[in-house]
């Protein structure tokens, strides 16, 4: 066998291409494919994309790794909940980030397919177990496409910080003047308000100049806030 330097390079790499290895199992000479090298890569979860936790979806019994819950073949529409082991395939412990991500969004999707897709909001993430080995995500449906599958090799699903439209955000419009306005909101937090007044316009909204105010402002929890003036004002707030 001539040196391996004396070979010419391919710097145009297919899916058969193939290499000469040893299997570890019994130190027995083997080819590989790329394509078999890219397969056990992505299913292995060995190359690691930050804020990214793979899983193998089952419908049988929760082991390290495995996405449970959904039926095969059941529509990322239809899907309210899944349960999902403490450690995915990359053995991350995925916990802490998955309580820091609940009310936000998240998008599971089919790693050799990214059309196939469930985007959610992340409700709840609580212990499905007593030894905290498992977890359940409460979810609610934003958007999808498709359904999931635990047919190999399309039953390793990525699960991703995902919010598609960018940071929310509210206007309430004030109609009639008043010194408090009660505004209602589905941000789910804390938004920060700029508010603006305006005119009355009877049977429509108030025209305004845009000039901005600073009236007292009371959060009364994640959907509800109070804003409050020295005088009856009509206009608008802006919630971000």
């Amino acid at each position: 066998m001539a040196k391996i330097s004396s070979y010419p390079k391919d710097l145009a790499i297919l899916n058969n291409d193939a290499w000469i290895g040893t299997d570890s199992s019994n130190r027995s000479t083997k080819q590989f494919t790329a394509q078999a090298v890219a397969n056990y890569l992505n299913i292995n979860a060995k190359i690691l994309i930050g804020a990214q936790m793979t899983y193998k979806f089952v419908t049988t019994t929760a082991v390290i790794g495995t996405l449970t819950g959904p039926a095969d073949k059941d529509l990322f529409s239809s899907i309210t909940s899944i349960v999902l082991s403490a450690e995915d395939l990359a053995k991350q412990q995925v916990k802490e980030f998955m309580d820091y991500l609940v009310g936000t969004e998240i998008l599971i999707n089919q790693q050799n397919e990214i059309s196939v897709f469930g985007h959610y909001k992340l409700n709840s993430f609580a212990p499905y177990n007593a030894d905290g080995t498992l977890y359940t995500a409460s979810l609610t449906l934003k958007g999808s496409n498709g359904f999931i599958d635990q047919l190999s090799p399309n039953n390793i699903y990525s699960i991703t910080s995902f919010n598609r439209d960018g940071d929310a955000n509210e206007t309430f419009t004030q109609k009639t003047s008043a010194t408090s306005w009660s505004v209602t909101h589905t941000l789910n937090k804390k938004p920060a308000v700029s508010v603006v007044i305006g005119t009355e316009v009877v049977g429509g909204s108030p025209t305004t100049d845009d000039i901005e105010v600073y009236p007292e402002i009371e959060y009364t929890s994640n959907s509800a806030l109070t804003i409050r003036f020295a005088a009856a004002q009509c206009g608008y707030a802006y919630l971000n």
